[in-house]
């Protein structure tokens, strides 16, 4: 089978010869295309395939918010690599505003040079991992 990995996140494959028992027969942790073979298919009447693929618990961490220049604020983002996550803004915590995401994950300093004087909110939030793309 061929399987897109769309991130650096570890997606395992799992094989199953009875759709309850389920175990682990590869792990791959490269974005891309991956063309896989299980040579031990042949030792089975029928063999079932499925992906997973971890979503960590932790959402990003923020911390030394504060004003570095005239209407530019800076946070530190700190995340698990290879899980993407996003800032946004809001002016009133009702509607809010993508305005960065850090596709690669993991720590960053974020810098808001339009931060103005008036009240502006900041959230981080973990960007889903997208599903493989399969092709048998």
């Amino acid at each position: 089978m061929e399987v897109g990995i769309p991130s650096t996140l570890a997606y395992v494959i799992l094989a199953s010869t009875n759709l309850l028992d389920w175990q682990p027969i590869f792990t791959n942790d490269v974005p891309g295309l991956l063309n896989f073979t299980d040579y031990d298919s042949t030792n089975y009447r029928m063999r079932f395939y499925r992906m997973t693929w971890p979503v960590p618990d932790q959402p990003p961490q923020l911390s030394a918010p504060g004003i570095v220049g005239p209407g530019t604020f800076q946070m530190h983002v700190d995340s698990t690599p290879g899980q993407p996550w996003a800032v946004q803004v809001s002016t009133d915590l009702v509607y809010w505003v993508s305005v960065f995401t850090n596709q690669l994950g993991g720590a960053t300093n974020f810098i808001d040079a339009y931060a103005t004087n008036s009240v502006r909110f900041y959230q981080a939030w973990l960007v889903p991992p997208a599903p493989p793309a399969l092709w048998c």
